[in-house]
């Protein structure tokens, strides 16, 4: 089974990049699934006692706060299987530009009497950090599923590295991220004693 989930994923999206605008929706969609788990986190669970309108409205706001803030730090905009730390550090700082921008939203509602601009700072600061966990989350199960789908499952071809140093790693690092052929590093030579 895991040979044929291997070689489908390899035949049908092996050189393909998801669309940024694919993974832009998945985002969207993600965002407003954890603002209402922030929602119910926040009323302890009592669904009951949640405005619907409300809820509704502030959801709203919020997605439209964080769709420009994804838009503005491009967050969708690179290739999942290959993220990283580039991507992460664009996703925290969406997250929080965006919780920024609603937090004073919400000052500007209390102070104007809108009530439709005042959201809760509480649910704001839940959903932020749900949020950002969940995107974090999916970029990296994306990256792990697809190096696993894509490995390739021939005999492995031991190799040595010399050099422990940098320059190791980077062979190391680029040995394991091939997936035409299955690396297996069995050891690091160095003439230094201490590395």
């Amino acid at each position: 089974m895991e040979r044929r989930w291997s070689n489908y994923i390899n035949q049908n999206f092996g050189t393909r990049i998801l669309s940024k605008w694919l993974v832009f929706c998945f985002d969207i969609v993600i965002t407003i699934f954890t603002y209402g788990v922030a929602y119910i986190l926040r009323y302890n669970f009592n669904i009951a006692i949640i405005s619907f309108s409300t809820f509704v409205d502030n959801t709203f706001l919020t997605t439209l706060v964080f769709t420009a803030s994804y838009l503005a730090f491009k967050t969708y905009d690179g290739i999942i299987r290959h993220s990283g730390e580039a991507e992460a550090r664009r996703i925290v700082m969406s997250g929080m530009l965006a919780t920024i921008v609603c937090l004073a939203l919400s000052i500007i509602g209390r102070e104007t009497g809108k009530p439709f601009l005042t959201l809760p700072a509480s649910i704001a600061i839940i959903h932020t950090s749900i949020n950002i966990a969940f995107l974090l989350f999916s970029r990296y199960v994306v990256k792990v599923l697809f190096y696993q789908a894509t490995r390739n499952n021939a005999a492995a071809i031991p190799v040595i590295i010399y050099g422990a140093g940098r320059r190791g790693l980077s062979v190391m690092h680029t040995l394991r991220r091939d997936t035409n052929h299955n690396y297996q590093i069995t050891a690091f030579l160095d003439d230094n004693p201490s590395k």
